[in-house]
């Protein structure tokens, strides 16, 4: 919120990351927390279904509510052994009327996006925080694009959507491999280029410890065992870094605490607490 100079605005934010760093656990514990709000919330799945979508904020709030122990529930758990947390369901009731979930591998487009936030707008009489989840793979306006045609489309239009009803629109994306191993940066975004300049802030996810992985002087395999040796922790110290803002400073590096195992991201500052009440989009 502070590296944002206030929060969420009107505009396109691009959240990239490599493979394991938490993206969808970022933009559903942020959907969560904007809905705790009672702020209108659409989170548009182009990879998971409802389900899994439901029981990984289950999970997050299990862990919130019981830590380690026992009560707290994994993901797995949660679906295959049909384990219950009544204390998180309860709980995420409580903002379940302000997060709304559309599930779609291959079948939406930005222009589909587009339309159902017009009927959001026609049958609600408001206007929701849209998410992408995620950009690489909204499906292409026109079968004959290549990937980059498809993606820079997709991009123009969700950017086209933030601008006309005035709203901010948060899109995942993906990276290259061969950036898996290396500092984020605005190149290391798959199909880089209408992201990098079509996009209002693009905030790059990544493990803390990543500028004294990459060196120079270690083979690639060295360090992709030290990034798997990262990972491998309960909790990894992850960054998020500003590494485009239209209208603010840019290079800021936030602190996190992600416990993949639980979908949980917390603030390094407050301890690994998860982040209280604000208001984070002062604009609606």
């Amino acid at each position: 919120d502070k590296a944002l100079e206030g929060g969420l605005y009107e505009g396109l934010y691009v959240i990239p990351g490599a493979t394991g760093t938490g993206k969808t656990a970022f933009a559903l514990q942020m959907a969560y927390q904007i809905a705790r709000q009672q702020k209108d919330v659409l989170y548009i799945s182009l990879e998971m279904g409802e389900e899994e979508i439901y029981e990984r904020h289950i999970s997050r709030l299990s862990y919130e509510l019981y830590g380690t122990t026992s009560k707290a529930k994994t993901v797995h758990s949660l679906i295959q052994e049909k384990k219950t947390v009544p204390e998180a369901r309860e709980q995420f009731e409580k903002v379940g009327l302000y997060l709304r979930t559309i599930c779609g591998v291959g079948s939406i487009d930005a222009d589909d996006i587009r339309r159902v936030v017009e009927r959001y707008e026609y049958e609600l009489d408001t206007l929701p925080v849209v998410f992408v989840d995620y950009l690489q793979i909204l499906k292409a306006h026109d079968p004959h694009m290549t990937d980059k045609q498809a993606v820079d489309y997709n991009v123009l239009r969700l950017k086209q959507l933030s601008r006309d009803y005035k709203i901010p629109v948060i899109a995942l994306a993906s990276m290259n491999r061969t950036s898996y191993s290396d500092v984020i940066s605005m190149v290391s975004i798959k199909e880089s280029g209408a992201i990098e300049y079509t996009s209002d802030v693009c905030i790059g996810l990544q493990m803390a410890a990543m500028d004294k992985v990459v060196d120079s002087s270690k083979r690639q395999g060295q360090q992709e065992k030290a990034i798997r040796q990262l990972k491998a922790q309960l909790k990894r110290d992850m960054q998020a870094v500003i590494l485009k803002q239209r209208n603010g400073q840019i290079g800021a590096e936030i602190p996190f605490t992600y416990c993949a195992m639980f979908n949980h991201f917390g603030e390094e500052e407050l301890g690994g607490e998860p982040i209280s009440d604000f208001d984070c989009v002062p604009d609606i």
